[in-house]
């Protein structure tokens, strides 16, 4: 563990707190198995690479329109390839957003690739 060599606002090195670092860490820790699970919808596919109770990370291949619920803490949405629309927003490669957990529904359009992440969420 290390500190950076970070002062207090007194100018004093910080105390290092290993015995507490060492309590929370677990090593090895958990690793997550890497998976290829596709599930086409209509106006797209989603390819599912990893998904453990608080983390998901897949990727959906557009091929026209789909509507999309959102009951997660946040998405998080980047472009990988081609163009598209978010809704009446357009979306272009290299972009990316921030789907909040206020926006209950939203529609993907175009012919593009995104990398879906979502962290925080509890699978049921």
């Amino acid at each position: 563990v290390y500190d950076y060599d970070r002062t207090d606002v007194n100018g004093n090195r910080r105390a290092l707190h290993v015995k507490q670092s060492l309590d929370v860490l677990k090593i090895p820790g958990d690793v997550p198995s890497i998976m290829k699970k596709e599930y086409p919808f209509s106006g797209g596919t989603e390819i599912i690479y990893l998904e453990t109770l608080d983390f998901h990370v897949s990727r959906i291949v557009m091929d026209g329109q789909a509507d999309f619920t959102n009951e997660e803490p946040m998405i998080l949405l980047s472009v990988i390839a081609g163009d598209g629309y978010l809704d009446s927003t357009k979306l272009e490669k290299g972009m990316n957003l921030m789907i909040p957990s206020t926006m209950k529904a939203f529609r993907l359009s175009g012919q593009m690739q995104l990398m879906k992440t979502i962290v925080g969420r509890k699978l049921k």
